[in-house]
């Protein structure tokens, strides 16, 4: 589990970043959990196309433990980042940096030789990694790259208007099923590897939408520099997008998505909730309470008994196609 600590500069600070050079990584990362049909479709589709420049990168990410190797994702100025400048700020990471980045990878005989070379200070094979990855880009993802462009510009407007409507720890809370938000400025986020617990110190967070990140969220952690989120994408399917999945289940789960249509039929008591759906009592006034805490839906009592409605954030996933 890692927790993340906001203060009220982060709340300020917190922005949503579009970053070709994340959508490299992940394209490669088909192993990790939060890896979808998406990707895998995309894998069988250019695998052909994969350029043997790339290698030394595949190398370097496959080896990685924890999902995306931090020291690939870099923060250029600006929050629609072009591949050419997280290239150059990828080059230009120090030999201190890339020994803390890579002291993870341990030191047995399977650590790859590129790996080795750039702990021991050598540099000159960061240029390397960076030409792989726009041989990459170029072979495999810009034809597709404007596609995926609308669809993360889809899910950021989206998720801009649900914190208009209901707030930005709201937004936050309905980022995945397995991220949660809490009152107290704390967010949840169910992700690999040990427990963790992250302040960011004014910096805020980094939201980074991806094409490829459907079944959970991944974090890039390093310190001194902005926490990132990566998170999967909402909204409309691209021409080539071809899942029948529902969004609005990939968000906040199928039982809650459920709940949620149900309620936004009529409002309704929970024991009318509960038959809707042909569900127990119990189990009906579970999801209820749940939904309820994350901002989606209200509850007004009436007598004796109590009244779901939707509230701005439910109304706003429901109208938007979710």
């Amino acid at each position: 589990m890692l927790t993340v600590n906001f203060a009220v500069p982060d709340l300020a600070r917190t922005r949503f970043v579009v970053s070709p050079m994340d959508h490299v990584l992940t394209a490669l990362t088909g192993s990790r959990t939060w890896a979808g049909t998406r990707r895998a479709r995309w894998w069988t589709r250019m695998r052909g196309r994969i350029p043997q420049s790339a290698a030394p990168l595949i190398e370097v990410v496959a080896a990685c433990r924890t999902g995306v190797p931090d020291f690939l994702v870099t923060h250029p100025q600006g929050t629609h980042r072009r591949l050419a400048d997280e290239l150059d700020a990828l080059a230009a990471t120090t030999p201190a940096e890339l020994r803390q980045a890579l002291s993870g990878y341990g030191t047995g005989r399977g650590v790859p030789r590129i790996v080795v070379e750039l702990r021991d200070g050598d540099t000159r094979r960061l240029r390397l990694l960076a030409d792989g990855a726009l041989a990459l880009f170029r072979a495999c993802l810009a034809e597709d790259w404007s596609d995926i462009q609308c669809h993360l510009q889809t899910d950021i407007a989206h998720r801009v208007h649900v914190s208009g409507e209901a707030g930005i720890g709201a937004m936050l809370g309905v980022l995945h099923h397995r991220v949660g938000w809490q009152e107290d400025g704390v967010l949840r986020c169910a992700v690999g590897g040990p427990d963790r617990t992250v302040d960011l110190d004014g910096r805020g967070l980094e939201l980074h939408p991806n094409f490829f990140v459907q079944d959970g969220v991944g974090a890039v952690l390093v310190h001194g520099r902005p926490a990132v989120l990566l998170h999967p994408v909402i909204g409309p399917a691209t021409d080539r997008e071809r899942s029948t999945a529902d969004p609005l289940t990939g968000l906040i789960g199928s039982a809650r998505a459920r709940v949620l249509r149900a309620v936004g039929q009529a409002p309704c008591s929970t024991t009318e909730l509960a038959a809707r759906l042909g569900i127990g009592l119990s189990t009906a006034s579970a999801h209820a309470t749940a939904l309820r805490t994350t901002g989606v839906i209200t509850t007004q009592r009436q007598g004796r008994h109590v009244c779901h409605l939707l509230a701005p954030l439910g109304r706003a996933l429901l109208s938007a196609g979710a």
